[in-house]
């Protein structure tokens, strides 16, 4: 085998973030894969960044205040927003586009959604119209064996070896990461064409489909609004682990023999086309069985799916790129006291709902912090943000409450206090703030890996930046 994963110039052979594969052209067979999965086959894949997805082929009817044919395709674009689009010829004249406007299907596939028109070029007999769908278009209905997605701009990881067939060359990669709990087995797969413009998109921006998944139902069988819900978790899920929103993109409920029976089409509320800041490690062998485990058994608990909705969402909002620090610092703390709430108060009665309200922000955090194992000491690595410490702000959630409130309470004395932090402190501490939400979240759903630390300069690999959770060690003994 090692043999075999030789390169010379028929073959590819690349150590890359997402794990090692290789490829040949030549001696290789399936044979020598008897043990390692097939992946599971993109039924999309990205030539160029930013490409438009063909979705469905027209003609439609389009309906308003007039209705006629459109001569037209549903694509996905990317940019300047992702949303689902079509530009043809509307066989009418036109007489505004203001008011409702319906599209639906004129043939064999069945659907209909409300639209935007967006612009018209008006024409003597016929129209030039561009819109976009207003919601979420759904074609077929169940029940259907396995539902499979896409995921965009997803981070690289190493995860458990799989085989692929690709242009006549067989290959292995690093690229499966395999969950599961009572309710069904999820895998995702990365894309190995993808590479490329997974690396350029990376470096200057731009969407490309990195990987393509599957959920498997525990019961062998899912219908259309069973696959809506798991869409929806799994929604929370990956972007928990991107640290922006990833998909699921392209969802298909399809059989044993590969029919489609369903499709859905959204823009899955892309927004982050670089890659941003992630807990996620790269080099670290990724297991998360049992953070996903946690996460789908919180996510079945009253008290903690929407608190988890809420806590997740204003993290993605916080790390996004375009983000100033010092709002992160401000959305973190949010996030961070709404999960000292909910698992202090409301799920482990630790505390009185009365006396939790006199404790101070920073008290708060740093319940929450002692109860699921993480040190609430400012890492050593952050050294700038040493030097805000005080009496009062002796740690990392003092410091986060200290420029939180000075941020938010604008008197004379705080803007005196802000003015006195410079850009590398407010850097550190919005890094802080993010790093204590990862792990709070990490914690409550039960994982006991690795992860990235934030804010790190040095080497970065294991035993570096990506270290064990602190709670492992201690929880073990």
């Amino acid at each position: 085998m090692e043999n075999a994963l030789q390169t010379d110039e028929h073959a590819i052979c690349c150590v890359s973030l997402s794990g090692e594969f290789a490829a040949r052209g030549d001696s290789m067979t399936a044979d020598q894969f008897h043990d390692v999965p097939e992946r599971i086959t993109p039924y999309i894949i990205s030539a160029n960044l930013d490409e438009q997805v063909h979705l469905l082929s027209g003609p439609f009817r389009l309906i308003g205040s007039t209705e006629a044919v459109l001569h037209a395709d549903l694509n996905l674009r990317w940019s300047p927003s992702v949303a689902i689009e079509f530009d043809g010829t509307y066989d009418v004249p036109f007489s505004g586009i203001e008011g409702q406007w319906t599209l639906m299907s004129e043939g064999d596939i069945n659907f209909s959604v409300p639209v935007i028109v967006t612009q018209v070029i008006l024409g003597s007999e016929a129209s030039a119209v561009r819109g976009i769908a207003a919601s979420t278009l759904n074609i077929g209905r169940g029940p259907f064996r396995r539902l499979r997605f896409c995921l965009a701009n997803f981070p690289s990881y190493r995860g458990k070896s799989i085989h692929f067939e690709h242009e006549g060359m067989s290959g292995l990669t690093l690229g499966r990461l395999e969950v599961a709990t009572e309710e069904g087995v999820c895998q995702i797969d990365t894309i190995p064409e993808s590479k490329d413009l997974v690396e350029a998109a990376e470096r200057n921006g731009g969407f490309v489909i990195s990987h393509v998944g599957e959920w498997i139902p525990a019961t062998g069988v899912m219908s259309a609004k069973e696959a809506e819900s798991i869409l929806g978790m799994l929604h929370f899920w990956f972007g928990l682990l991107r640290g922006a929103w990833a998909g699921p993109l392209f969802p298909q409920g399809i059989n044993d023999d590969q029919t489609i029976v369903w499709r859905q089409f959204d823009n899955g509320r892309l927004r982050e086309s670089r890659q941003v800041a992630t807990w996620l490690p790269e080099r670290a062998p990724l297991d998360l069985s049992k953070a996903f485990h946690g996460f789908v058994q919180r996510w079945n608990e009253d008290v903690w799916r929407d608190s988890l909705v809420t806590s997740i969402s204003w993290f993605v909002e916080a790390n996004a790129i375009g983000t100033a620090n010092e709002s992160r610092v401000v959305l973190a703390q949010v996030a961070l006291e709404l999960l000292s709430w909910v698992l202090l108060v409301e799920e482990q009665r630790l505390c009185h709902p009365g006396d939790f309200e006199k404790i101070s922000a920073a008290g708060r955090i740093r319940a929450l912090l002692h109860h699921v194992g993480v040190p609430t000491d400012v890492p050593g690595y952050l050294d700038s943000l040493q030097a805000l410490c005080d009496v009062d702000a002796f740690d990392g959630p003092g410091i986060i409450a200290k420029v939180r409130n000075a941020l938010v309470h604008p008197t004379k004395k705080k803007r005196v206090l802000m003015e006195s932090v410079n850009g590398e402190q407010r850097m550190e501490c919005a890094q802080l703030a993010l790093q204590y939400l990862d792990l709070v979240i990490l914690a409550v759903c039960g994982h006991d890996g690795y992860y990235s630390r934030r804010g790190w300069r040095g080497w970065k690999g294991i035993d570096n930046n990506e270290v064990r959770v602190p709670w492992k060690d201690k929880r073990e003994a």
